[in-house]
Parts: C-alpha cells; structure tokens; sequence
C-alpha cells in the first residue's frame, strides 16, 4: 500500500528521471539532422562544435551519475565548478546556436537547454545539506 511520503518520493524520482532523460531525444535527434547534412556538404563547424561539446555535457552528467568521483566530492569547490561551468556553458551554448543562421538551429538550441536542466538539477541537489 503506498502512504503519501512514498507517493511524494515516487513523484520526486520520476520528475528527477525525467529531467535526467530529456535531452537524450532531442540531442539524438540534433546528431541525426547534423549527418544527414553532411550528404548536402553544409555541415557547419561552430554547430559541430556547440552539438559535440553539448553532448560530452550531456553524456558527464550519466557518467557523474554512475561514478561520483567525475564530479568531485560532495559540497567540494570542484563539484561546484564542474557542475556551475556545464551549467553556464550549456546556456550560452544555446544563446550561440540561437544566433547562428544554421539549420540545426532548433535542435541545437532545445538540445543546449534541456541539457542545461539536469546540470540546474544536479546543482539543486548538491546544494541541500
């Protein structure tokens, strides 16, 4: 039988799922149109830069995740600047791809923004005592 603390504490995990997970369709998506553009020879090296950089931001937090040391120690000044630094980077990653006349354009910015939301999360997270 669920009380409603393991109701509230199921929500709460599914929400933190979810934030965790939803970039991975958009940023797929991103690579899927970023090599269907190379057959048209339009392949744009600020796009590559901004997709592939998204992705290793992306792709740290799962390996944070799976092992905390990547991090840094909990409360730590690293972790702190590793998380504030992805964080920061992946909004202005998205303000640069919202300017550049591209067509991975919409892709690039929902990709960089909803990466950006598991690094607020995480940072969220980490700062609770």
């Amino acid at each position: 039988m669920l009380t409603l603390a393991s109701d509230g504490r199921t929500i709460l995990l599914v929400v933190a799922y979810l934030l965790l997970t939803a970039p991975a369709l958009p940023l797929a998506w991103s690579w899927w149109q970023f090599w269907g553009l190379h057959e048209h020879g339009t392949r744009n090296s600020v796009a590559t830069c901004i997709l592939s950089l998204t992705t290793v931001s992306f792709l740290w937090i799962w390996a944070g995740l799976a092992f905390q040391p990547l991090l840094g120690a909990d409360y730590s000044d690293r972790r702190y600047g590793i998380i504030t630094t992805n964080l920061i980077s992946t909004v202005l990653f998205a303000a640069a791809a919202a300017f550049r006349r591209h067509r991975l354009r919409a892709g690039l910015v929902g990709s960089c923004l909803l990466v950006a939301l598991p690094w607020f999360y995480v940072l969220a997270v980490s700062s609770v005592a």
